[in-house]
């Protein structure tokens, strides 16, 4: 297993605190920058649009313009690029962090996805081989 550290930072919370995360797959980034992948979360608080920054069979880290509430459990939707499909799933909410004004969310499926059964498998495969996206491991 590799364990990662993550920062997290939270209006709840006033300094920096860290979370140890054992990570269980294979993480992936995206081609973000050339091929945004957009992201509906509902909560029981409140709903977001975001953007999937990188992803695995067992979480995601988005990108989003409001803050979350870690130990939430949310819905999500994936959307495809290129057409209409998308990517149902649940996961909980694990950590944030604010960046230049920005958020970032970590994420935990609630069930594994299967990513070579889904659209995201091309844009990883495609991504690979253009050299913009590495496993990122510890």
């Amino acid at each position: 297993m590799i364990e990662l550290f993550y920062p997290v930072s939270q209006n709840i919370i006033s300094q920096k605190t860290k979370t140890k995360i054992q990570r269980r797959s294979q993480r992936f980034s995206l081609p973000t920058c050339d091929l945004p992948i957009r992201v509906d979360l509902h909560t029981v608080i409140r709903s977001h649009t975001c953007q999937l920054w990188d992803v695995s069979q067992h979480g995601a880290c988005l990108l989003l313009r409001s803050p979350l509430l870690p130990g939430q459990i949310g819905q999500l939707r994936i959307h495809s690029p290129a057409d209409a499909n998308w990517i149902d799933t649940h996961a909980d909410i694990v950590w944030q962090d604010k960046v230049m004004g920005m958020y970032y969310a970590g994420l935990a499926f609630t069930r594994p996805l299967d990513l070579s059964r889904t659209f995201l498998a091309a844009l990883i495969r495609n991504s690979s081989v253009l050299g913009r996206s590495l496993p990122i491991a510890a």
